[in-house]
């Protein structure tokens, strides 16, 4: 059986996960969190570098250690799967 996507609507919330500042040097914050969140720092060669479960509706993120970069930051929670982009400067 095969699926063909034809189209995508995006969900509006008032409560959309926040990350800023973006692009950052290394601390980002994370607001807007709802629940348990479970949140995984993934560099674009696929490799999980943190991960960490969160039961605040806000959290801060420290990349300082890694190198400037692209970086994803996928959020699970009660809310579904979300995937953002996180630009890491010098």
């Amino acid at each position: 059986m095969q699926f063909r996507i034809t189209s995508v609507k995006k969900e509006s919330s008032k409560n959309e996960i926040q990350v800023y500042p973006n692009p950052s040097s290394g601390i980002f914050h994370v607001k807007e969190l709802s629940g348990k969140s479970t949140l995984q720092i993934i560099d674009f060669q696929g490799r999980v570098l943190q991960n960490s479960i969160v039961n605040d509706s806000q959290t801060t993120l420290d990349l300082s250690a890694y190198p400037p970069g692209m970086y994803l930051l996928k959020i699970e929670n009660t809310n579904g799967f979300f995937v953002k982009k996180l630009n890491k400067l010098r």
